[in-house]
């Protein structure tokens, strides 16, 4: 294939006669998947290679003008995301998504078992296209004459996976639904970070973090989250090493753990009074900017 030509200053285009693997190679080091897939236009040689791409990242807070609420700008995003990510599962090329860090989405991710997957949510700008697209919704509630709108993210068909090995989800303070049923075989760390959990969504939480549900996890990080409802925080986990906790906020001041491997637990401003323990292998307890554990015994 010959070289593309020039138009400006009539000479090469020697970047585009660069073998597949490095035009990827320059591809994967652009900001945005967007950015990517823009490159089509260059040239036939550029046309659709974006798809190949094993990893992709969509920013919506990239600074970009075209992305800003003046220009329709959270409008426009979905809009891009959905057609790149189409583009990608129509042209079925290898290798198949590995990291997907994306605002939104996130059931596409699982499907298409992603390795390691980053959702991050920006309210002020993408929220009204997010209850759209997303699949969330806004539910009202009451608090004596005054009515609060509160951001649910719902998740409870999210599918299960044999693949992904890292997640974290931070929602921007959303109320989610959890599922009651996927598994996550593979997943390795898990970082949960500003959310909220209601209702049945606490007991679910519980169950995420089991080993019935992730039995190879190993990280947790749980940040800013609040729990409205929920008696305690019971996680049972044969596989995890590293517990990290900051900022919880719940009724119930209790928190049990039946982690048999568990080496360090990390607890930071979360205002916990009891702590209900069986960890054998526990080498390192810490409580940052918060006072110990009124309470602390252990399984019997």
């Amino acid at each position: 294939m010959a070289a593309a030509t020039n138009s400006t200053t009539g000479g090469a285009d020697l970047i585009s006669s660069l073998p597949d693997d490095v035009l990827l190679h320059i591809l994967e080091l652009l900001p945005d998947a967007g950015d990517a897939a823009c490159t089509g236009v260059l040239s036939r040689r550029w046309r659709g290679l974006w798809t190949r791409l094993p990893a992709l990242r969509f920013d919506s807070g990239s600074g970009r003008p075209e992305l800003s609420l003046e220009f329709n700008g959270p409008r426009r995003f979905v809009a891009m995301v959905n057609d790149s990510l189409a583009l990608r599962a129509a042209a079925q090329t290898e290798p198949a998504f590995q990291h997907l860090t994306i605002s939104g989405w996130i059931r596409h991710a699982v499907r298409n078992e992603v390795r390691s997957l980053v959702l991050e949510l920006d309210r002020p700008s993408l929220y009204k296209y997010y209850a759209r697209v997303f699949a969330t919704t806004f539910a009202a509630t009451n608090k004596g004459n005054k009515k609060e709108q509160r951001f649910v993210v719902a998740l409870e068909d999210l599918p299960s996976s044999s693949k992904m090995e890292t997640m974290r989800l931070a929602l921007d303070g959303a109320a989610v639904r959890l599922p009651a049923a996927a598994t996550f075989a593979a997943l390795v760390d898990l970082s949960l970070e500003n959310m909220e959990f209601t209702g049945v969504n606490g007991q679910l939480l519980n169950r995420l973090l089991s080993s019935a549900c992730c039995p190879s996890l190993r990280k947790v990080s749980l940040r800013e989250l609040g729990f409205n409802g929920q008696d305690e925080l019971f996680v049972v986990a044969d596989t995890l090493l590293e517990l990290s906790m900051e900022k919880l906020m719940w009724k119930s001041d209790i928190l049990r753990l039946r982690t048999p491997s568990l080496r360090v637990l990390r607890v930071v401003a979360c205002s916990l009074d009891e702590l209900v323990l069986s960890a054998p292998r526990l080498e390192e307890l810490q409580f940052v900017d918060d006072q110990p554990f009124s309470k602390i015994h252990n399984f019997t």
